[in-house]
């Protein structure tokens, strides 16, 4: 019996003596774990300041870039310094640095930018901001004829056909008749400057669109409620559209000129019964 408990014994003792060398590695595994762990951190730190000061440089270049925003050519050697800076980024190089596409962006967010186009110098600056970027982007070939028109219709002419048509607004808040027919004369010329600021940059088209889709709803608007009666505040139809006849010549005569003719027909026959009113009417109407 005590060499049968011996050999038990025995045996238990080598057990826990396996399981006392088993923990004792898994000891040294954690320790070690903790260890790699520890430099893992180290160098995750490290990258983390590198991408900081990565990240702060290309926020220096951004900014100094964003002050030279007029200046295209400016603008194309902060991206190839901003591709170099993202090419040094830890980790991430998989990721292709555009420059072209990132030209393209730079030149949507400045063309759709809150311009305030009632301020003769904020048209000055949008008129720079376009002599330095539309050449440049055409010339290499970043933007096409087509893309370049989609652009602006986008942005840029949103912004003129909002002006517009604020600006006619508040011809209609003007209560004497003559002074709201100067105020309608600068609202046009306003409107036709605006217009006339983009030809060099956008196809013809594309302004001539622009203006149907602000002016020519309120030109249908006054011709529908327009009555021929000299003298009175509105009869003077022509002071409406005869601005906008060079730019919308084919939409005025396929929208307005029926209805004009209408109501001149309608008020010739109410007015004149015989020769004598239509000569008395004719003189009113010179």
């Amino acid at each position: 019996k005590i060499s049968k408990l011996a050999d038990q014994l025995e045996s238990r003792v080598a057990t826990v003596s396996f399981q006392a060398n088993r923990l004792e590695r898994a000891v040294e595994a954690k320790k070690a774990a903790v260890v790699e762990a520890e430099r893992a951190a180290e160098v995750c730190a490290q990258e983390a300041e590198e991408i900081e000061d990565t990240v702060a440089a290309i926020e220096r270049s951004v900014s100094a870039a964003r002050q030279e925003a007029l200046n295209a050519r400016a603008w194309r050697l902060a991206l190839r310094e901003l591709r170099s800076l993202w090419a040094g980024l830890p980790g991430i190089q998989v990721f292709n640095f555009d420059e072209d596409l990132a030209a393209l962006l730079v030149f949507r967010e400045l063309l759709g930018r809150p311009w305030q186009l009632s301020s003769q110098e904020e048209v000055d600056e949008l008129v720079a901001m376009l002599s330095a970027w539309v050449p440049f982007l055409t010339k290499e070939g970043l933007i096409s004829s087509h893309e370049l028109n989609s652009l602006f219709t986008e942005t840029i002419l949103v912004t003129v056909e909002t002006e517009i048509r604020r600006a006619w607004a508040t011809v209609d808040s003007v209560k004497d008749s003559q002074e709201r027919r100067s105020a309608r004369l600068v609202a046009d010329e306003f409107a036709l400057g605006l217009l006339g600021v983009l030809e060099p940059f956008v196809s013809e088209k594309a302004i001539r669109e622009a203006a149907v889709r602000a002016a020519l709803p309120e030109l249908e608007r006054r011709v529908e409620t327009w009555r021929f009666r000299p003298g009175t505040p509105n009869w003077a139809l022509h002071v409406w559209i005869l601005p906008w006849v060079g730019i919308l010549r084919k939409p005025i005569r396929a929208k307005l000129h029926r209805p004009i003719r209408q109501t001149l027909v309608r008020t010739l026959a109410s007015k004149c019964h015989g020769a004598r009113d239509l000569e008395e009417w004719a003189i009113q109407l010179v």
